[in-house]
């Protein structure tokens, strides 16, 4: 109720309207557990972070929507996004879930190895392997804060792995980009864009 408006799981754009994402999709924001650290507003995800949690998570969701809409569906992609401290506890489910989708909108924060291991192994997977659907990573950092040093840690590791596999078609898919929109602002500014193309050339980025 109260973090939707600010996630970044808008499949239109919450401004105007517009047109994003087309494909039947179902957006899933876990309830965090509020615990107010330095910030005053921290919250983490405990069950959430868990061996074969993130990948469990999104098959209740499919079970419970198929009974709802009396439909049988499947998993498609799995996208995870994060925004600001929601990006340790992703860096935490990305390894175990292997989603095909990471968007981080100013959440780098804390070690990314997690992200750019990753990243690296689907680069690798999908030159080997191309699947038709490629995997994505989008970071946002805004320049001179704590989060720029890992942002571009990663990119380092992400550049690395596209020029290693020869990927330079992935380059559009693979980004990490600064952005002086404000932080609270990011999910709501960029979200919606991404969920509708992973390889969307983003206003002031």
């Amino acid at each position: 109720r109260d973090k939707q408006p600010h996630s970044g799981l808008d499949f239109s754009d919450p401004k105007l309207g517009t047109a994003g994402r087309t494909q039947p999709t179902i957006g899933l924001l876990p309830r965090g557990n509020y615990f107010g650290g330095q910030s005053g507003a921290g919250y983490n995800f405990p069950a959430l972070v868990r061996p074969g949690a993130g990948r469990k998570l999104a098959r209740n969701a499919i079970e419970l929507v198929s009974l709802e809409v009396g439909y049988v569906l499947t998993m498609g992609r799995l996208i995870l996004t994060a925004h600001s401290g929601g990006g340790a506890p992703l860096a935490a489910v990305v390894a175990d879930a292997d989603p095909d989708e990471v968007h981080i909108f100013d959440g780098t924060y804390g070690t990314g190895s997690a992200i750019a291991s990753w990243a690296r192994r689907r680069i690798a997977r999908e030159v080997a392997e191309p699947s038709g659907s490629p995997p994505a990573m989008r970071i946002l950092f805004r320049p001179g804060t704590q989060t720029q040093v890992q942002a571009k840690a990663i990119w380092q590791q992400v550049c690395s792995a596209l020029h290693e596999h020869s990927a330079a078609h992935l380059r559009g898919r693979f980004r990490v980009e600064a952005t002086t929109v404000g932080h609270n602002d990011i999910p709501s500014r960029y979200g919606w864009r991404l969920l509708a193309d992973a390889q969307f050339d983003l206003p002031d980025a």
